[in-house]
């Protein structure tokens, strides 16, 4: 019919029957995220990413998050078959956040077509919507207004003449005010899969700096981390990703040590999963430097070439060398009689070393 060859301008349609078929019951759960709601269920998913995640030590199966377009669950629940206004509008949204060559004029007689099936229905009748709703902002306009919103309050903070007119407990810069709005961004399936992992990314990274009263702020943390790690870990944006993770749940070190693990072995890209590697060692740097130094010899075997190597080395040789109560490793220079002159020419003597330069 006339809707069907609409849809198959951007669409493959791939029916499962969770009863009937092998695994149907499987794969239905895991695509649906272990949700019920009733069906028909549907979800619009993208062809370049892997649609399901299995993981070994469970045997379980999960969807990939960066796979889903868009589904069925609107604001009052499934919406598989969408027959009052509300139902059809939540529908019409999922086609314009999951088209690719579908026109507005197109998406429009879909949803003509889909009134006049409801009014088969429901005898009382559905008239057409008539509009598209507009698309959810996408991860770079939130973050433009949120650095906006900064810059204006970091400026309110001071007089033209530069100079602080608002006392100290008054320059608080109230991030959870753009923390709710990047949460929901997160949140919402109808936008794309790229903004709301990086929507994700944004409050991870700002986690710590948010003053909401989480009942346990930990627990927030490995939820983030955990979704990120399973569904955006080779992203291009995700090369921070392990000094988000390091830097939350300070007091839980075991978890955190898990989670850059995951991390380490969830990405492809030597670099991402060095930088994972590197980050698991440099939280015990002012922690344990026995530790410090075991983690950093087993990174630079492992990664040796990486652009973490050169810092790790150096980190390692202090940890070894600079220890209290150990002799200084010896140094040269000129001084300003323009002799050449060396620590160790004062060996035996209370030395005061100043380490300066110029800006």
């Amino acid at each position: 019919d006339e809707v069907t060859s609409l849809m198959d301008l951007d669409f493959v349609d791939c029916s499962i029957d969770i009863d009937e078929m092998t695994n149907g019951k499987i794969v239905g759960s895991a695509i649906r995220a272990g949700k019920d709601g009733g069906i028909p269920w549907f979800v619009f998913l993208d062809p370049t990413e892997a649609i399901l995640r299995h993981d070994p030590e469970t045997d379980e199966w999960s969807r990939n998050e960066a796979a889903i377009l868009a589904t069925a669950d609107g604001p009052g629940g499934n919406v598989g078959c969408p027959i009052t206004s509300e139902e059809r509008a939540h529908f019409l949204s999922c086609l314009n956040s999951a088209r690719n060559h579908l026109s507005d004029e197109q998406l429009l007689r879909i949803d003509v077509l889909f009134a006049e099936f409801a009014q088969q229905k429901e005898p009382a009748g559905y008239s057409a919507i008539g509009n598209i709703a507009a698309a959810p902002p996408n991860f770079d306009e939130v973050l433009e207004e949120y650095e906006s919103y900064r810059k204006d309050f970091m400026t309110s903070l001071k007089d033209s003449d530069g100079i602080s007119i608002k006392k100290k407990g008054d320059r608080k810069f109230p991030i959870e005010k753009y923390f709710a709005e990047f949460r929901k961004l997160a949140k919402n399936y109808l936008a794309k899969p790229d903004d709301r992992g990086r929507a994700m990314m944004w409050c991870l990274e700002n986690l710590e700096r948010c003053y909401i009263n989480w009942k346990d702020v930990g627990v927030v943390h490995h939820a983030m981390s955990i979704t990120l790690i399973d569904n955006w870990a080779n992203a291009s944006w995700a090369t921070s990703l392990s000094s988000a993770i390091s830097r939350g749940s300070k007091d839980n070190d075991q978890q955190v040590d898990e989670l850059l693990h995951k991390l380490e072995t969830a990405c492809i890209e030597q670099k991402t999963k060095a930088y994972a590697a590197y980050s698991r060692a440099d939280r015990w740097r002012r922690k344990d430097q026995d530790v410090f130094i075991a983690r950093l010899e087993s990174f630079l075997k492992q990664y040796p070439n990486s652009t973490r190597a050169k810092r790790a080395r150096g980190y390692l040789m202090n940890a070894k060398e600079l220890k209290i109560g150990a002799i200084a490793p010896d140094f040269s220079g000129n001084g300003v009689d323009g002799k050449n002159i060396s620590l160790s020419d004062y060996r035996g003597k209370v030395t005061y070393v100043v380490f300066w330069g110029f800006w």
